[in-house]
């Protein structure tokens, strides 16, 4: 995992944060923005849209059957890169982002992580319940498993001030 402490000055370190279409994408959006304001990062705003059924009559139909369905995952999602663009231009924080469309979500979050060089990555939490979580994967637990550095679950209702994070250990620790 990636000491923060040894960063060299050329590069400002930079946040993924994985947002969603749901509202806990904003909130997460707002607490990668207000960590990397204190830290000088810059943030890479991801959407992973998963694979869904692509409605084609005939395999000779299927190009444009996927270029209707690309365009159609842009256009719902602009709305939402918007406003996580305009948050961190009122916070003066520098930003990019990034759609896959039909990719595992945790694969291209930790596929950008990599390729981007992410010092560390915030995914937001639906506060399932283990029931639940036996049922639908979790993308936060599977990015806290998988991931090439440290990861922040953003907690619904948690505020910049309390953030868990995975240690070197594997185990959460509450800030």
């Amino acid at each position: 995992m990636k000491d923060l402490t040894e960063r060299s000055e050329v590069a400002p370190p930079c946040l993924l944060a994985v947002v969603d279409e749901m509202p806990s994408g904003i909130h997460t959006a707002d607490i990668a923005v207000a960590l990397a304001s204190r830290m000088r990062a810059q943030v890479l705003f991801h959407i992973a849209v998963p694979l869904e059924p692509i409605n084609a009559n005939s395999v000779d139909s299927l190009p444009s059957a996927l270029a209707t369905h690309h365009e159609q995952c842009v256009e719902r999602t602009r709305l939402r890169f918007d406003q996580v663009m305009k948050t961190a231009a009122s916070a003066d924080v520098a930003a990019t982002t990034e759609l896959t469309i039909d990719e595992d979500p945790c694969g291209a979050a930790i596929r950008l992580a990599v390729e981007r060089h992410c010092d560390l990555i915030l995914v937001g939490t639906r506060g399932r319940g283990p029931l639940s979580q036996l049922i639908h994967s979790s993308l936060a637990a599977e990015l806290a498993k998988l991931a090439p550095c440290p990861v922040v679950v953003c907690r619904d209702g948690m505020s910049f001030g309390a953030v868990t994070a995975r240690t070197d250990t594997g185990e959460d620790s509450v800030r």
